[in-house]
């Protein structure tokens, strides 16, 4: 008998020092995955607009160019890597919220680079230097940098002349804004314009109105 109750001795502290031993190592499994944590998409957005003093949501740092009542968006966009979750991309763009769309437009724009989100606080210097070198004072001088291919329009033509003409319309050139819908209902003619018939038609409507 004495036997057996030294063998359950010995059982119950191996037992016991397995215990002691194992709350150490979940401490410091959970110790070694908190460390691995990257930001999301939206906390470096965030930390990117505190850096630059732009207003956040979501993936966008951004601000306001107003003319009037008028609206235009410079902004910086985060986006996720297609390949692998441990980087991202950062664009800059300008949307005219007066151009009609559902979706943010990276026509007038492009990107800058491309970071793992670990590296994030070497990314900011990065693009905080791109940010402060576009024009970003009005909507008369983002339109001149795109007629002097300063900044360039990637979109299709007949919405970079719906830009263009908008545009004009909110700066009161009218005899510029006519010419480019003048322009867009010229591409009615054309092939494969299906797609376009809301532009052509707000361009029509627009003429209508004797401008």
């Amino acid at each position: 008998m004495k036997g057996r109750h030294i063998i359950s001795d010995i059982l119950n502290t191996i037992k016991r020092k397995e215990k002691e031993t194992a709350t150490p190592l979940n401490k410091k499994v959970k110790t070694e995955h908190k460390a691995k944590k990257v930001p999301s998409l939206s906390t470096i957005a965030s930390e990117i607009a505190k850096t630059m003093s732009l207003t956040h949501h979501k993936s966008l740092a951004y601000k306001y160019l107003i003319h009037d009542d008028f609206r235009m968006i410079i902004g910086l966009c985060v986006e996720p890597d297609r390949f692998t979750s441990a980087e991202f991309y950062v664009y800059y763009f300008y949307q005219a919220l007066y151009v009609p769309t559902h979706f943010i437009n990276f026509a007038l724009g492009d990107r800058i680079d491309e970071w793992e989100k670990k590296d994030l606080s070497l990314a900011l210097p990065v693009i905080k230097n791109c940010y402060e070198q576009l024009p970003c004072d009005s909507i008369a001088t983002i339109l001149d940098k795109v007629n002097k291919h300063e900044l360039l329009y990637f979109g299709s033509m007949i919405n970079k002349f719906e830009f263009f003409a908008l545009s004009y319309l909110v700066m009161e050139k009218y005899d510029e804004a006519r010419d480019y819908l003048d322009q867009i209902v010229a591409l009615e003619s054309g092939d494969n314009w299906d797609w376009m018939i809301p532009i052509i038609e707000r361009a029509k409507t627009l003429i209508q109105r004797k401008l």
